[in-house]
């Protein structure tokens, strides 16, 4: 009788303490004259509620002549903007693409840990639901 206390005792306290993860993933197309731009979100969270963590992907392709000299220009502007963020807590940048025609940016951030001046730069908060919320609000459908 005493294992089958405890046993059930061990599963209570185990089911009571687990978190699971879910994801969703965010999308936004901006397409102009001459460039397209797409930026992804993958958003992990918990049943608590609170975001984990989110990958952006940027990726932004030339259209012709004037949008090579766009992401020209998307290249050297970011290259301090990332510098930048490099000096906070909880965020990586990788660059996945990098061609003339196409630039593939992502940012890995761990948001528990993140800086707030990387949450506000990135429009993120802790809070999933607020998080979703704000997104539906600017139209941005999060599946």
């Amino acid at each position: 009788m005493k294992k089958i206390i405890l046993a059930a005792l061990v599963i209570f306290l185990t089911g009571c303490t687990s978190t699971e993860d879910f994801t969703r993933t965010c999308r936004t197309n901006i397409n102009s004259q001459d460039l397209n731009e797409k930026e992804i979100m993958k958003v992990n969270f918990n049943n608590k509620d609170k975001l984990t963590n989110v990958i952006i992907t940027r990726k932004y392709k030339a259209k012709g002549d004037n949008g090579i000299t766009a992401i020209t220009n998307i290249k050297q502007s970011s290259e301090d903007y990332n510098n930048a963020l490099l000096t906070k807590k909880g965020i990586k940048i990788s660059i996945a693409k990098d061609t003339e025609e196409e630039y593939v940016i992502k940012y890995y951030i761990d948001v528990p840990n993140a800086d707030s001046d990387v949450l506000d730069i990135f429009n993120l908060q802790e809070n999933s639901i607020k998080f979703f919320n704000k997104m539906r609000e600017n139209n941005i459908e999060c599946k």
